[in-house]
């Protein structure tokens, strides 16, 4: 049952929070919802937490005034069906949010918190920016549902009610708590997680200093086809195909391996997650990252084993790596350069000029060229998921497949595994006993070539993958966007 009084008070409160915000960009609906979700959390608290209005801090004319109509329907308002009790937390933060990634907080310093930033708190829902009078910098509504249990050894208040905090009229007002002001991982990815990609990193180190000493010894037996010792047989059995030749597959896969758990451990220790390195700042997994951490993965495995192998078997440095042509080349800088940089470029130019697009009508080239779209953003790392490779990146189209990316996903899949298979029949067939050195051609004198469709494939892949990125539009409208 509705209390009136209750529902007053709210009303009181919430104006006397909100009555100077305005929306970027005019839509009154956004302003609407955001009242209405802070009013069910005062409901809920029963204004605990809250700035209390003095007895004359009521509009002079309710009837005529916009903003105190507006929470007044907010505080009669039914909860949204995913509201959990009620509400959608009990701690509200009205703050800025990072300028490239609207779902994640921003200027952790001057809040000086640990509570928002930490794990383990869950934020429920954020809101459109808003200008509350006093700034010109928007800020938006985090509502949290749960905190970290660990916030509550950095931060000393961890009261439910909007943050941050503010002092009634003469009071002293809170300062910010020294320990928040460190921008480290400390409170964002676990000690566990660390340490995790903490011993990663050793490990790749111990399997890279290894397999580089092992090689030595693989030189040797493949040149006198002689090994020393059972351990020394054990070894070079494991690598022989046959009497006359054997294969470098197994410490080739080891190394890959190794530092495919490199880029692993930065993305732990940086993002939280296994898959971390191939997650972008707006927290979904990134098409041109993953194919930047795929082709890195492969292309500096292959030139560690054949560049060692080289070494050991007595190679002049001149020709200790294998050479590639200069075809390679372009598609390696168009996969690990070119790409990414263009779809980074097209990325903030969609969201720049979406939220900017009422102050700046005439855009200019190369932002005529792309349609101002909002993009999609999560909240938290783990909320990425693969399926974001496949889907739509602007707001309305995120739970849409995206046949241009899916398109672009498959040919870059098969022209990876193949060039990998080019490279793996380098590796699995070396003679026994051609003892080479000096100026003799090396062992690995040039990384697989590329033909002529190789190129155009990719070529066509990343061209039609960046025109539709660019030109993609929010789901839910046919023109320009709107603010959320």
């Amino acid at each position: 049952m509705v209390n009136p009084q209750a529902t007053a008070e709210c009303a009181r409160i919430l104006w006397f929070l909100t009555r100077d915000w305005k929306t970027t960009d005019g839509d009154a609906s956004a302003l609407q919802s955001a009242r209405n979700a802070l009013a069910h959390t005062i409901l809920s608290l029963n204004g605990a937490g809250f700035l209390k209005p003095g007895p004359t801090d009521v509009p002079a004319n309710p009837e005529a005034d916009a903003a105190w109509q507006s929470c007044a329907k907010a505080a009669t308002s039914e909860p949204a069906p995913d509201e959990t009790n009620g509400s959608f937390g009990n701690y509200v933060l009205f703050w800025t949010s990072d300028p490239k990634n609207s779902g994640v907080i921003g200027d952790r310093a001057g809040l000086g918190l640990n509570w928002p930033f930490a794990t383990g708190s869950h934020m429920a829902l954020v809101t459109a920016p808003f200008l509350d009078g006093t700034s010109s910098t928007p800020k938006r509504l985090f509502f949290f549902d749960e905190l970290d249990p660990s916030a509550a050894l950095t931060d000393a208040d961890l009261s439910v009610g909007l943050w941050p905090k503010q002092a009634p009229s003469g009071a002293p007002v809170p300062k910010p708590n020294p320990l928040a002001l460190s921008p480290g991982p400390d409170t964002t990815v676990s000690r566990r997680k660390r340490t995790y990609a903490a011993l990663l990193f050793v490990l790749w180190l111990a399997v890279f200093v290894a397999s580089a000493f092992w090689f030595w010894f693989i030189a040797y037996w493949a040149k006198t086809a002689q090994p020393f010792g059972k351990t020394s047989s054990f070894f070079w059995n494991m690598l022989k195909t046959n009497d006359t030749h054997f294969s470098l597959l197994i410490p080739f896969t080891i190394v890959l391996t190794s530092i495919a758990a490199l880029i692993a451990a930065a993305g732990l220790a940086r993002k939280g997650q296994w898959f971390g390195a191939l997650i972008d700042e707006r927290y979904r997994f990134s098409l041109s990252q993953t194919q930047q951490v795929s082709w890195t993965v492969l292309l500096i495995g292959s030139l560690a084993v054949m560049g060692w192998f080289n070494a050991t078997w007595g190679v002049d440095i001149e020709n200790l790596f294998p050479t590639m042509q200069p075809e390679l080349w372009a598609a390696l800088g168009i996969n690990l350069a070119l790409t990414p940089l263009i779809s980074d470029t097209i990325l903030s130019i969609k969201d720049d000029q979406a939220t900017k697009e009422e102050q700046n009508p005439q855009s200019t080239p190369p932002a005529s060229l792309v349609t101002p779209a909002l993009l999609d953003k999560k909240h938290r790392p783990d909320n990425a998921s693969w399926v974001d490779l496949v889907s739509g990146e602007t707001e309305g189209t995120q739970d849409q497949i995206d046949v241009s990316r899916l398109q672009h996903l498959i040919i870059s899949g098969i022209l990876l595994s193949g060039y990998c298979l080019e490279v793996v029949k380098l590796v699995v067939s070396l003679p026994v006993g051609l003892n080479t050195g000096g100026t003799t051609p090396p062992p690995f004198a040039a990384l697989p070539e590329v033909g002529k469709t190789f190129i155009w494939l990719l070529v066509f892949s990343h061209a039609g993958y960046l025109v539709f990125k660019a030109r993609k539009k929010e789901g839910n409208q046919a023109n320009a966007p709107t603010g959320k």
